[in-house]
């Protein structure tokens, strides 16, 4: 479950102290065009979300997200992800939504995107990737990193990067990385077998996946 110690609770994310009325109007600005191109999606809603995660495509965005929910309190319906659009995000920031932004090299991300993409739309892709990082650095103390390495291989370093940027909004992860990984493919497997798209609402973390993401 999230961290509820009394630290928690004193140190509020950055960008809810530097939040404003201007802040919020420009939030639902970018809500209205998120509903407006992605009707129906995990884009942020504001009243509904309570932690945004996302980033470009290829960068373990899903596998964060199972994470996220496995070990923490948060729930499906309170996060919005996998839109890979800066708005998204940006959307959130406004609101005072804590952001995670799930990165991974630009060489591995893009190359990976192409092969999964089957190189279309290649001009769109390199604009919303540079779009997405200059975004990023625009934000370094509001906005929590998740590197590609650490969100397979390391997530109690997201977890403390997180926390530091957000004011301690996650657990510490109780099992490691291994276990987790395991644990969250024959999840997502179970629920691959009841169809409904439940996997495209948030991907799952299988070795098909995972083949295609190097």
């Amino acid at each position: 479950r999230r961290n509820t110690s009394s630290d928690s609770k004193t140190r509020q994310p950055l960008s809810l102290r530097k939040f404003s009325m201007v802040d919020l109007a420009r939030a639902k600005n970018l809500e209205r065009w998120l509903e407006r191109k992605f009707p129906g999606q995990t884009h942020t809603k504001l009243g509904v979300t309570t932690l945004c995660i996302d980033g470009f495509p290829r960068s373990a965005n899903s596998l964060l997200c199972r994470k996220v929910l496995a070990t923490s309190a948060y729930t499906r319906p309170e996060l919005a992800h996998n839109i890979h659009w800066r708005q998204n995000m940006e959307c959130a920031l406004m609101a005072g939504i804590p952001v995670i932004l799930a990165a991974r090299a630009p060489l591995d991300a893009i190359s990976s995107y192409l092969v999964y993409n089957n190189g279309k739309n290649a001009d769109d892709m390199f604009r919303r990737y540079k779009e997405i990082l200059v975004f990023a650095v625009a934000h370094p103390h509001t906005v929590a990193i998740a590197l590609f390495d650490e969100t397979v291989e390391n997530y109690a370093a997201v977890v403390d990067r997180v926390n530091r940027v957000h004011g301690g909004i996650l657990p510490p992860p109780s099992a490691d990385d291994e276990t987790l990984n395991e644990m969250l493919a024959k999840e997502a497997y179970e629920e691959s077998l009841h169809g409904s798209n439940v996997t495209r609402k948030i991907g799952v973390p299988s070795p098909d996946r995972l083949e295609l993401k190097q």
